[in-house]
C-alpha cells in the first residue's frame, strides 16, 4: 500500500501508513501468495504434461507403419540392362521378369509437304476436303480457298476434339513453317489414315472359310485384284480374325511385285483399331479400293464386317456443310477446268427460291425450305451444263463432280451483295475458288508424307510375346508397371528383379527404440521421489501419469505363441527400463518368418508349439529355421496394443482420454484458482482502504487530543510559573 497511506499517521505519529501496510503484506502473504504457489504449480504441471503428450505422439508415430499391412509387403525392384523402369505395388510375389522390347509403341505422324513463311500465311487458293480415318472413325475437314495455315491446323484438332492434332512447327530457313498432322496417342488403333479408307464393323469370331477380292491400284496406276483367302479355326475370337484379314492382306501386298513398294512405304496399309476387333484398309493417295465376295454364294465380306462395293476417289466438290432451309440470292458461275473448259451461271434468285415437288412421293416443299434450295440446285446443274457438271446428294450435302475429274472453279458474282455471299456460303455450304478431288487435293495440295506410322509396342515377358498400344505397361502382372524406353537388339534384353523391401521395417524400430526411451526418461523425471533430499518430480504419486510407466512396461513384456516377444527380435529392457536394439538379430528372425513377425507385430495367427528347423542359410552363410507343426491362435499384435494405449491416453478429438482429462482438469483448476485470488485481492484491497479511512479519522482525533494535552500542559506550566 506504498504511496496510497503512507501519509497516514503523520499527525499522531500512532496510526502509521507503515502500520497498515505491514497488516496487509501479512494478509496477503498468508491468502493470496498459496494462490500463486498453486498457480505457478499448475502451470509448471501444464508444460510437462505438454512434453509427455509431444513425447507420446512421437512414440505413437514410431509404429504406425507396423500397423500398416503393405508395410510387409513393400517391393523393391532392381533393374538390369537398359530401356526398361518398374514400379512395383505391395505384395506383388518375389521374381525376375525378363524383358525384351522388339518395338516401342509410337504415335502417328503425317508431314504437310508445303512449307509456310508464318502460321497467317494462305494454305492455299484451292478448296477441297481433307478426309481421314482414325480409330474407325471418318472425319472430313473442310479446307476453304484463302484460309491460313494456323486456321486448318486448329481445324484439324477442332474436328476431333484434339484427338488428332494440327501442330505447327518452325522448322527453319526462308519458310520455317510446317503443318504435321499427328495422333494425340500412341498405339496402331491410332493410326491416322489419309486418302481412301474403309474400315469394318466388329470382325465376327469362330471360323471363317471363305475369300473376297480386293481392287487396288498398283504403282502404274493400273487396277490390281488380289483374292484374299481366309480359314480360321473354330476357336477363335474376333482379335484373332481381325489380325488374320490383317495379315492374310499384308501378305497379299508384300507378294505382289507391282504392290510391294506400295506396302513398304505405307501407301497401302491395313491396322487394327476397335480394341482390335476391327480394321481399317487404306490407300493413302485416295485411289478407289474395291470389295467384292470371290464367291457370290458365300458372303466372306460380311463375316469380316465390310460390304461389297467402291470406295475413295471422292467428289471434286462437296459442301462444306449440310443445305439449310432460307432465302438464297445473287448469282454464281461453276467452270471445270478440263478440256472442256465449260462454265455455268446459276441465277440464285430464279432458280433456287422456287418451291420443289418430290418426283417420287409427289410432296412439295416451298421455297426456302432445305429440300427445295437443295434438289432445285441439283436439278438445275445437271440439266443445264451438257453433262460436263454432274450434281448430286450426300447426307444432305450438295457434292458436284466434273465429267473428266478436273478442278471446279467457283466464282461469286461481283455485283452480289455481302449478305447474299454469306447467304451462299452459309445455307448451301458454296465457297468461292478452285476446287479439287480427293485424290487431286492430296496429291497437289496437301503433298502428304508418312513421318511415322503409329504401332503398339511388342515385347516379350518371361519369352511371353505381348503386344500393348502404349509403353506403360501395368496390365500384364497385378501391382507391376512397366515403362519401355528403348527396342533391344537381338542380344539385349532387361532384367527385373523383385525383392521383399524390409528397410523401413528395420529403420522403424530404431525410431520405436528412441522415442520409447525418450518417454519413459520423461516420465521418469516426473514421477520419481529422492530419499535423500525429499524432493519429488512434478507428478511425483499423480497416479494418472504413473500408471502410463507401468503399462508401457507391462505391453513390452508382451509374449505370444512360441516365437513371440520383443527379445526374440533383438530388442531387450535394460536396468534402467530403457530399451536396447540389436538389429542384426531383428533382420535374422524377421526374415527367418516374416508372416510370424507381421502376426507378431500387427497381429493375427500365431504359432504354439511345434518344432525349429533349418531351412537354409542367409545371404552371410548363417542358419535360417523356422518352425513347423503346432498350431496356430490370433493373437493381438504387440504395436496394435501400443496403438490403443497412445489413444486412449490422448486423443485430441476425445476428451475423456486420460490426458486430455487431465489436461482439461489442469486448465479448469487454474481458472478456479486464478478467480479466487482475484476475489481476494479485492477483498483485502476494499477493506484496507475502508481501514485507511478509518485510521485517518482515528489519527485526526488523537492529533487533535494530542493538541490540547500539550495545550492544556502548556498553561499548567505557565500557572506554575507565575507562582
Amino acid at each position: 500500500m506504498a504511496g496510497t497511506i503512507n501519509a497516514l499517521g503523520i499527525g499522531s505519529g500512532i496510526l502509521t501508513g507503515e502500520l497498515l501496510d505491514q497488516l496487509k503484506d501479512a494478509e496477503i502473504n498468508g491468502i493470496i501468495k498459496p494462490y500463486t504457489e498453486k498457480m505457478q504449480t499448475n502451470l509448471s504441471k501444464q508444460t510437462a504434461l505438454t512434453e509427455i503428450v509431444t513425447l507420446l505422439n512421437t512414440f505413437g508415430s514410431s509404429f504406425k507403419s507396423y500397423l500398416d499391412t503393405d508395410a510387409y509387403l513393400k517391393r523393391t525392384a532392381t533393374v538390369t540392362g537398359e530401356g526398361v523402369t518398374a514400379n512395383i505395388g505391395s505384395g506383388v510375389a518375389e521374381q525376375d521378369i525378363k524383358i525384351e522390347t522388339h518395338q516401342l509403341a509410337k504415335g502417328d505422324v503425317t508431314q504437310v509437304g508445303r512449307k509456310f513463311e508464318s502460321r497467317d500465311s494462305v494454305f492455299s487458293s484451292v478448296g477441297g476436303n481433307m478426309k481421314f480415318v482414325h480409330d474407325g472413325q471418318e472425319y472430313n475437314v473442310n479446307i476453304k480457298p484463302g484460309q491460313t495455315v494456323g486456321e486448318v491446323a486448329q481445324a484439324i484438332t477442332d474436328a476431333t476434339d484434339g484427338k488428332v492434332m494440327g501442330i505447327m512447327m518452325k522448322t527453319g530457313g526462308a519458310q520455317p513453317y510446317q503443318l504435321m498432322i499427328q495422333s494425340k496417342d500412341t498405339g496402331e488403333a491410332n493410326r491416322v489414315y489419309f486418302g481412301t479408307s474403309t474400315t469394318s464393323d466388329i470382325v465376327k469370331g469362330g471360323a471363317i472359310k471363305g475369300s473376297f477380292d480386293l481392287t487396288v491400284k498398283d504403282a502404274n496406276g493400273q487396277d490390281k485384284k488380289l483374292t484374299i483367302n481366309l480359314d480360321t479355326p473354330s476357336n477363335n475370337s474376333s482379335q484373332d480374325n481381325a489380325a488374320a484379314v490383317q495379315k492374310a492382306v499384308q501378305d497379299a501386298f508384300s507378294s505382289d511385285p507391282d504392290l510391294k513398294s506400295l506396302y513398304d512405304d505405307g501407301t497401302l496399309s491395313i491396322g487394327l483399331t476397335g480394341d482390335g476387333k476391327k480394321f481399317t484398309l487404306n490407300d493413302s493417295r485416295g485411289s478407289k479400293i474395291s470389295l467384292e465376295n470371290t464367291d457370290p454364294n458365300v458372303d466372306t465380306l460380311k463375316d469380316i464386317g465390310l460390304k461389297a462395293g467402291e470406295f475413295g476417289s471422292g467428289s471434286v466438290f462437296e459442301s462444306q456443310t449440310t443445305v439449310r432451309a432460307g432465302t438464297v440470292g445473287g448469282k454464281i458461275t461453276l467452270g471445270a477446268t478440263g478440256a472442256g473448259n465449260s462454265t455455268l451461271t446459276i441465277d440464285l434468285d430464279a432458280v433456287v427460291n422456287q418451291s420443289y415437288t418430290d418426283p417420287n412421293t409427289g410432296t412439295v416443299y416451298a421455297a426456302g425450305s432445305r429440300e427445295a434450295n437443295l434438289y432445285n440446285t441439283i436439278n438445275y446443274i445437271n440439266n443445264n451444263s451438257n453433262g460436263e457438271l454432274i450434281a448430286s446428294e450426300k447426307n444432305g450435302r450438295l457434292v458436284i463432280d466434273t465429267k473428266d475429274g478436273s478442278d471446279l472453279q467457283v466464282t461469286f458474282d461481283q455485283g452480289n451483295t455481302g449478305n447474299q455471299n454469306n447467304a451462299i456460303q452459309n445455307i448451301l455450304g458454296i465457297s468461292a475458288g478452285k476446287h479439287s478431288s480427293n485424290e487431286s487435293f492430296l496429291k497437289d495440295t496437301l503433298q502428304l508424307s508418312k513421318i511415322q506410322t503409329a504401332q503398339d509396342s511388342k515385347f516379350s515377358w518371361n519369352g511371353m510375346e505381348v503386344s500393348r498400344p502404349t509403353n506403360t505397361i501395368d496390365d500384364v502382372v497385378s501391382g507391376i508397371s512397366v515403362e519401355l524406353t528403348k527396342e533391344h537388339s537381338a542380344d539385349e534384353s532387361s532384367m527385373i528383379r523383385i525383392k521383399s523391401d524390409t528397410t523401413d521395417i528395420f529403420d522403424k524400430m530404431e525410431e520405436f527404440v528412441e522415442s520409447y526411451n525418450a518417454l519413459m526418461s520423461k516420465l521418469e523425471e516426473l514421477t520419481k521421489y529422492d530419499p535423500d533430499t525429499k524432493i519429488g518430480g512434478l507428478f511425483q504419486g499423480d497416479s494418472a501419469i504413473r500408471d502410463i510407466k507401468s503399462s508401457l512396461a507391462n505391453i513390452i513384456s508382451y509374449t505370444a505363441g512360441s516365437d513371440g516377444s520383443l527379445l526374440k527380435y533383438g530388442i531387450e529392457v535394460n536396468s534402467d527400463g530403457k530399451l536396447t536394439l540389436d538389429k542384426a538379430t531383428l533382420q535374422k528372425k524377421y526374415k527367418e518368418d516374416p508372416e510370424a513377425a507381421m502376426a507378431f507385430f500387427k497381429g493375427g495367427e500365431a504359432l504354439i508349439g511345434g518344432t525349429e528347423i533349418m531351412t537354409g542359410r542367409d545371404e552371410e552363410g548363417n542358419p535360417v529355421y523356422k518352425r513347423v507343426g503346432g498350431h496356430k491362435v490370433e493373437i493381438e499384435g504387440i504395436f496394435t496394443q501400443f496403438d490403443k494405449l497412445v489413444k486412449g491416453l490422448f486423443d485430441e478429438k476425445n476428451s475423456f482420454s486420460t490426458l486430455k482429462a487431465y489436461e482439461q482438469s489442469l486448465k479448469s483448476d487454474y481458472d478456479r484458482l486464478d478467480t479466487n485470488k482475484k476475489a481476494d485481492e479485492e477483498r483485502i484491497n476494499n477493506r484496507y482502504e475502508s481501514m485507511q479511512e478509518k485510521w485517518s479519522k482515528y489519527d485526526a482525533m488523537i492529533s487533535k487530543y494530542q493538541m490540547q494535552g500539550q495545550q492544556i500542559s502548556t498553561m499548567i506550566g505557565a500557572m506554575s510559573g507565575n507562582q
